[in-house]
């Protein structure tokens, strides 16, 4: 459960907000938030950090460019869980280069400051990665397509192809392998097949 605390500035946040649409809006981040597999004091905590709408973005790029909706600036992310993104209906999930998630201190995934997404083990030997390095990368986007993408501005750079699959969740997890699982089925659409390296 979210500290009384946390809900009380909340309130104060969303009160505080230029319009009812803007406070609705925090409202609903609010409890997107609630709803990822970090730790219980990590969640509460993060609800409250990304309250403030200049960390996220919303991205209406055209017709050849997702919805995007996401983190506006990096994050660092810590948890003995798995981390579950699922794309709400019209909008991808994005990430900035410089986000980094550790995993209960075996693996960590980082979307790296120069473009790569690469995963370390507790050695802190890298066993997979996108070779995005110096391209200019811009975007990590899990998309509501299904499609795991990294995009330099409006140019994708690498996909996990496997978009045509609306609804499919990434999962970055515990044993070290980052998946993307179909909707309706436990069914791994694609996955770095680093378990346990």
């Amino acid at each position: 459960m979210i500290d009384s605390e946390v809900l009380r500035r909340a309130c104060r946040k969303f009160s505080s907000g230029p319009s009812t649409t803007m406070a609705v809006f925090r409202l609903l981040v609010l409890a997107s938030l609630m709803c990822m597999t970090f730790s219980p004091a990590a969640r509460a905590q993060a609800a409250f950090d990304f309250l403030d709408f200049s960390h996220w973005w919303l991205n209406d790029g055209g017709p050849d460019f997702a919805k995007f909706f996401g983190f506006y600036k990096p994050f660092r992310a810590k948890s003995c869980d798995n981390f579950v993104y699922k794309p709400q209906p019209g909008h991808s999930l994005v990430f900035s280069p410089g986000t980094i998630w550790h995993l209960c201190e075996q693996y960590t995934v980082a979307f790296q400051t120069d473009g790569n997404l690469v995963i370390y083990n507790k050695k802190r030997e890298a066993i997979w990665n996108t070779h995005t390095n110096n391209k200019n990368a811009t975007a990590l986007a899990m998309q509501e397509d299904g499609n795991l993408v990294i995009y330099s501005d409006k140019a994708p750079i690498w996909s996990s192809k496997t978009d045509g699959h609306p609804g499919a969740f990434l999962a970055i997890q515990l044993d070290g392998n980052v998946v993307i699982y179909n909707k309706d089925s436990p069914l791994a659409l694609w996955s770095t097949h680093t378990d346990r390296k």
